[in-house]
């Protein structure tokens, strides 16, 4: 799978990162500048609906996503919990809904 992301944080610091992963439980680099400061990425697949990311800064993990997808397809809601750059705890819940 390839994600790109680019955006504008709440600072007006603007966001621009990927990656490419299997979801196979193995690190793959991040490129860019991610939120936290996270340079590799490991997401594995739980089930048809659900899977697990670990973030990681030179080797130590620094948050965790989850990702569920609705049975019917239509959301997808990602719960994340991890360390800002300033080493501050950060919680997040993001409902996409498809259009």
């Amino acid at each position: 799978m390839k994600y790109t992301m680019e955006g504008v944080a709440a600072d007006g610091t603007k966001l621009a990162y990927g990656f490419t992963v299997k979801y196979d439980g193995t690190d793959f680099p991040i490129t860019g500048s991610m939120p936290g400061g996270a340079d590799s990425v490991a997401i594995k697949k739980i089930d048809a609906n659900h899977y697990e990311a670990t973030f990681k800064k030179a080797g130590k993990v620094i948050g965790t996503s989850k990702a569920e997808i609705s049975m019917d397809g239509k959301f997808t809601t990602i719960t994340s919990e991890g360390t800002n750059e300033g080493g501050q705890p950060t919680n997040n819940v993001a409902v996409y809904d498809k259009q």
